[in-house]
């Protein structure tokens, strides 16, 4: 056999901003080892096809179908006084459906093509209202595009999938539903174009649990209709590896193999294994299926060094048609996190630590810009030292380069005044710190290692160096009180100034955090097995039991009142951090922080009343 040919793919749903981490990366990767390779962002060709005016018609005229089929149905189960889930839920689709129906949505898809437009578009783009209102319209299109899988519902930045376990039987079954499955349709007509390419290997990059049901979805019609072999990649599949580790019907149904953890060394390993006709037994961090059909895995893979690997490539990726006029590439400069004692946390999970060269990360920064022209970045380390990040500021000035940059920091004293003014002034647009908790008991109990008066002060002094200041917080972490959850609440209330933005979420467990090691010190009674074997999370039960409501009240409570606090700022309208950067680049801190809308043209932009309510912002923007 000659060397195989290669086809990567990128299911939805992820946001369509930019090119994604993982397939820059294995391509440039096997480029460099001689590899034909062809890459296929479906996520962002699933965009540009339903943010049209021609599938917003189709989709409308589609639930106008759906109406007539479930009409008689819901009819015929009044008469009979039929009252099970299944005819509640039709019911419930039913009603969903005739009130979208029932408004109306003309100018939504008169507007459509304009509002995609915005996003390529710099003068647009960079125009708050223009950005606003092409937010605003997408969210509406999208509704409409969602109308006849309710109550499947896709969005920009998620996907929501109400009441679907997480097993590999329901899974299964969802991916079948032409009914409620957005996707099925759409994979089907990109086969003709796979299949045209002849390849001897697919691997499909599942990364997050928003892609995992249509990443299995089109795995599974390729595991069926192709001579391909299939294999699964990407970071959720790693913290779910028990779960597919134990499931039989996993393999048989979706995939031949899967790569668990860092995926280059694993998969030279199966290319090398096909074309030879090597058992794949010899291949590192593989799963596949013994001759009786149960899973296998071979054996731990460390990965490569950062130093040693291939330059990403862009190469066969459809670059204009990202939802950005300019293209923030994802980097990396160290594997696993250099504090590692967060209790919450699993980012370690699976990871080789592994710190990168000064010189090598920059030869990366300028090898992209000269071929690409990519001048920003966010760094995807889970922290980066603060003496590192000052390295990188003095080689890229050396190199002469002209690039802005974001990533993440922990907050800790080494963030000196004099640090963070050297890193402003070397491209650094953006922090996002783990600030997590108004509360010294919590904070303790995470372990983050820092009282609450030196977070503030770092942040103070970030601010003062011109940097902004984005901050994590959540709430519901076991044994959190009430008054602990008003405490993170009025931390952010309190301090505007110095934390610009922030995002908020509810505590969930993670099947590999470090919390499990002594769950009952913070009140966890019981941890709920493991039902859903696909899923990256685990449930619990604890003995305040209203604990879990409590926390979901209090990030609710948490955004109405920290919106009035910032009153309505542009931050909240950016919705998305790599939009953030590049505004920030290009009008300032300054501008982001105190631009207001205009009341009156707001409203006349977006169609909303003068007096009514401001739009809030999302929790992760």
């Amino acid at each position: 056999m000659e060397k195989p040919r290669v086809l990567l793919v990128f299911p939805p749903q992820w946001t369509p901003l930019n090119p994604h981490f993982a397939l820059a990366a294995l391509n440039g990767h096997l480029r460099e080892r001689g590899h034909e390779v062809k890459l296929l962002d479906l996520n962002v060709r699933y965009y540009r096809r339903v943010l049209t005016r021609k599938y917003l018609e189709f989709s409308l005229a589609k639930a106008r179908n759906a109406i007539q089929h479930l009409m008689p149905k819901t009819l015929l189960n009044l008469r009979l006084g039929e009252r099970t889930a299944r005819t509640d839920r039709e019911n419930v689709r039913l009603l969903q459906i005739e009130q979208v129906l029932a408004q109306d949505n003309r100018r939504t898809l008169e507007d459509i093509d304009e509002a995609v437009s915005v996003f390529d578009d710099p003068e647009k783009f960079y125009d708050p209202i223009q950005l606003t209102w092409a937010y605003v319209t997408v969210d509406r299109a999208l509704d409409i595009a969602s109308l006849p899988y309710w109550p499947i519902r896709v969005r920009f930045n998620d996907l929501v999938i109400p009441r679907l376990p997480l097993t590999v039987e329901a899974v299964k079954a969802f991916a079948t539903n032409r009914d409620e499955n957005p996707y099925l349709t759409y994979f089907e007509a990109q086969l003709a174009e796979i299949q045209a390419y002849r390849p001897d290997v697919i691997g499909i990059s599942i990364n997050a649990h928003a892609q995992l049901v249509p990443g299995l979805t089109l795995a599974w019609l390729l595991r069926r209709r192709g001579t391909a072999h299939v294999t699964l990649g990407g970071n959720h599949l790693i913290r779910i590896k028990e779960g597919v580790l134990r499931s039989p019907e996993f393999l048989t149904s979706f995939a031949h193999s899967v790569i668990l953890g860092e995926g280059e060394t694993p998969l030279d390993g199966l290319l090398h294994a096909l074309e030879h006709g090597h058992d794949l037994s010899r291949v590192p961090g593989l799963v596949y299926a013994d001759p009786d059909e149960k899973p296998v895995y071979t054996f731990e893979c460390s990965g490569l060094s950062l130093n040693s690997r291939a330059l990403p490539s862009l190469e066969g990726l459809p670059l204009a048609d990202y939802f950005s006029p300019e293209p923030v590439l994802t980097i990396r400069s160290s594997k696993g996190c250099y504090w590692k004692k967060c209790t919450f946390c699993d980012t370690d999970y699976g990871v080789c630590p592994d710190n990168r060269s000064v010189e090598n990360l920059v030869d990366e920064m300028q090898a992209l810009q000269e071929k690409w022209g990519v001048s920003d970045y966010c760094f995807i380390d889970e922290c980066i030292v603060p003496r590192y990040m000052e390295r990188v500021v003095d080689c890229i000035e050396q190199r002469g380069l002209k690039v802005h940059w974001y990533g993440n920091g922990r907050l800790e004293t080494s963030f000196t005044t004099q640090r963070l003014d050297r890193l402003r002034q070397g491209g650094l647009t953006m922090l996002l710190w783990g600030l997590e908790s108004g509360s010294d008991r919590i904070m303790k109990l995470i372990n983050k290692g820092i009282k609450l008066d030196k977070r503030l002060e770092i942040l103070k002094n970030s601010s003062d160096s011109g940097i902004w200041n984005f901050c994590y917080i959540f709430f519901g972490f076991p044994s959190e009180t009430e008054e602990e959850g008003l405490q993170t609440i009025e931390m952010i209330e309190s301090n505007t100034d110095i934390i610009h933005s922030y995002g908020r979420s509810v505590f969930t467990l993670n099947k590999h955090a470090k919390l499990h090691t002594d769950p009952s010190t913070l009140g966890i009674l019981e941890m709920v097995g493991d039902p859903e074997e696909l899923s990256a999370n685990l449930d619990y039960r604890v003995s305040d039991e209203g604990a879990k409501q409590r926390a979901r009240k209090l990030a609710q409570l948490c955004k109405f009142r920290c919106a009035l606090a910032y009153g309505d700022p542009l931050w909240m309208h950016l919705r998305y951090r790599e939009v953030m950067h590049l505004y920030l680049k290009r009008h300032g801190r300054d501008f982001v922080a105190n631009y207001r809308f205009d009341p009156a043209a707001k409203a006349a932009r977006l169609g909303l009343s003068p007096d009514g309510p401001t739009l809030v912002g999302i929790d992760n923007p």
